[in-house]
């Protein structure tokens, strides 16, 4: 709670002092669940807006977050900072001017062996996060596929996550761990694992399979099914 107090406390001096012409963070540690709302109040105090992923947790709020956005007609970003990388203005550019043919599938991988974050803590409590690694990593993954590929409009999703290497927290091994050490006597109660597919009415298919922790070797990549691949290193595979 104090460390709740604190954040507002911050954030109104910030609406305060911050010149319209400025820029307002929303931090990733109220993105989830605070952060929309807090940049509602943000946007119609007249600031520009930079947003954490994930934007919200919801459609609704989301438009509410836009229509703010549109009525006091200031900037929003939202942190998707994979779209703002030079291979991907190159692989839309490629599919824009028609070098990849017909874009019908794509495929998104992206799979720690043990990369489970702050276990225990704020990034394992649905309460405060709202979800594990299908709202954490695979965000970026699905923004940039539809920013390259322009196909923004899906009409259809089937998923499943699962729970299977977080708890007990006491038997999860690991070599590293960001936000660590672990917090023994914590909470895990989100996904550590999530496969799904999404359609784009009769246009294309996307399948996708996020792991923060499995057993089998770890991948990171995008790809259109015979046309391109992405990888996070900066390498583009194009085949023709």
């Amino acid at each position: 709670m104090k460390r709740r107090t604190l954040f507002f406390a911050v954030l109104f001096a910030l609406l305060a002092d911050l010149p319209d012409s400025g820029v307002l963070p929303i931090p990733g540690g109220a993105a989830r669940l605070d952060g929309a709302r807090r940049a509602i109040d943000a946007l119609n105090a007249g600031k520009n807006v930079m947003l954490e992923k994930p934007m919200c947790l919801n459609a609704d709020l989301a438009r509410k977050v836009v229509a703010a956005r549109d009525a006091n007609k200031k900037v929003l970003q939202i942190g998707m900072v994979r779209r703002q990388s030079t291979e991907a203005d190159i692989i839309k550019k490629l599919i824009e001017d028609g070098r990849l043919g017909d874009v019908y599938q794509i495929r998104v991988k992206l799979i720690r062996r043990r990369g489970i974050p702050g276990l225990g803590g704020w990034f394992t409590t649905k309460a405060l996060s709202g979800g594990g690694g299908i709202i954490d990593i695979s965000v970026h993954a699905l923004d940039l596929s539809m920013y390259v590929t322009g196909l923004w409009n899906p009409t259809a999703v089937s998923a499943k996550t699962y729970s299977k290497f977080g708890s007990p927290i006491k038997d999860y091994h690991y070599v590293s761990m960001w936000a660590g050490p672990p917090k023994m006597d914590g909470i895990f109660d989100v996904d550590d694992y999530a496969a799904g597919l999404i359609r784009f009415g009769d246009k294309a298919t996307l399948s996708f399979e996020v792991a923060w922790a499995c057993n089998a070797h770890p991948e990171n990549c995008i790809g259109c099914a015979i046309c391109a691949r992405m990888c996070p290193d900066g390498a583009i595979d194009v085949y023709r």
